[in-house]
């Protein structure tokens, strides 16, 4: 299920697989001279994730579906602000005019790519049941 929405084609594979990268690593920025709200964001993301994937593997399925729409209405938001900014004439993610927002669509990012991940593992191992410990 694409989480993100009907004709968004920035974040998701034709298979439904989350495709927006890692953080830091906003469409069209190097990663030199990154402002520093990137640089908190990718910091964040890196001590978060341990406690936001442990969290995401104990949860039920529908937990995960809502945890996946929430990421995703958030990611959106974002993203529209980015392409608004865009639309404004501030290209680049690494403008410090738009250091927070690009750091803020980091941090969702990797938010949304967890619990996509969490629910792409959930659903696997429903379907294989205990075929992994017979292996």
């Amino acid at each position: 299920m694409n989480t993100l929405g009907e004709g968004f084609h920035g974040g998701m594979s034709a298979r439904g697989e989350t495709i927006v990268g890692r953080p830091g690593t906003m469409p069209g920025v190097d990663g030199i001279g990154t402002p520093h709200h990137r640089r908190i964001a990718a910091e964040l993301c890196v001590g978060f994730a341990p406690h936001d994937k442990a969290a995401l593997a104990r949860m039920s399925g529908d937990d995960l579906t809502a945890q996946c729409e929430a990421r995703a209405a958030l990611f959106r938001y974002v993203y529209a602000l980015l392409e608004q900014a865009k639309a404004d004439g501030l290209e680049s993610a690494n403008n410090p005019r738009l250091s927070a927002v690009a750091g803020m669509w980091d941090l969702i990012n990797e938010l949304l790519v967890n619990a996509e991940n969490a629910k792409l593992l959930a659903n696997e191992n429903a379907g294989s049941g205990d075929s992994e410990s017979a292996g």
